[in-house]
């Protein structure tokens, strides 16, 4: 199962939900953005805190870079918004079914906001999007995984082989502290 989300927000049910899979054998594997990615700082730490809980659960989880290769960089920016940001909702189910749609696996798209998509029958559709994570995600986003003491990294492909992060990848103290501040308070039903 491919899940793609920008706004990625299981909460409690939904991490125990989504980390019930791999313990049945299903290969899951989530992609949202990074912190440095995220156009949304205050979304991020709702997806933060869970991170841990879903790895341990065998859950592979992908982060999207804020610059991906085939996108216009631009060396600097005013508005702080990344110069890539995934916006695309949409999974892919045992190599049969797709869904596309506004959804993102938030509480706000739960519960608040009016959303909409599709399931579709369709296996040429469900793998074509698995495949293209296949062949993309290794130069577009960081792997999330356990490192030693339980301490998150996030490793990235480069020409020159594997790059080990020890803390969110490519996001300056500012936007960290900001993730940081925004984690305080309880709010990740509203996210």
């Amino acid at each position: 199962m491919d899940l793609i989300s920008p706004y990625f927000v299981p909460g409690e049910q939904g991490t125990a939900l989504l980390g019930a899979y791999p313990a049945r054998g299903v290969a899951l594997r989530v992609v949202t953005n990074s912190l440095a990615a995220t156009d949304v700082v205050a979304v991020h730490p709702g997806y933060a805190r869970r991170r841990l809980d879903l790895l341990k659960a065998g859950v592979t989880l992908y982060e999207l870079k804020a610059v991906a290769s085939d996108v216009g960089a631009r060396p600097w920016n005013l508005s702080g918004s990344s110069t890539a940001s995934l916006h695309g909702k949409a999974f892919a189910v045992d190599g049969q079914r797709a869904f596309v749609g506004s959804f993102n696996i938030d509480p706000r798209s739960v519960s608040l906001n009016t959303e909409m998509g599709l399931v579709i029958e369709s296996p040429t559709l469900a793998r074509t999007l698995t495949e293209a994570l296949d062949r993309d995600l290794p130069q577009h986003a960081y792997r999330v995984r356990l490192g030693p003491g339980d301490r998150l990294e996030w490793t990235e492909q480069t020409p020159a082989g594997t790059v080990v992060h020890h803390h969110e990848p490519d996001a300056g103290w500012w936007k960290r502290f900001m993730a940081w501040l925004m984690a305080w308070p309880a709010i990740e039903g509203l996210l």
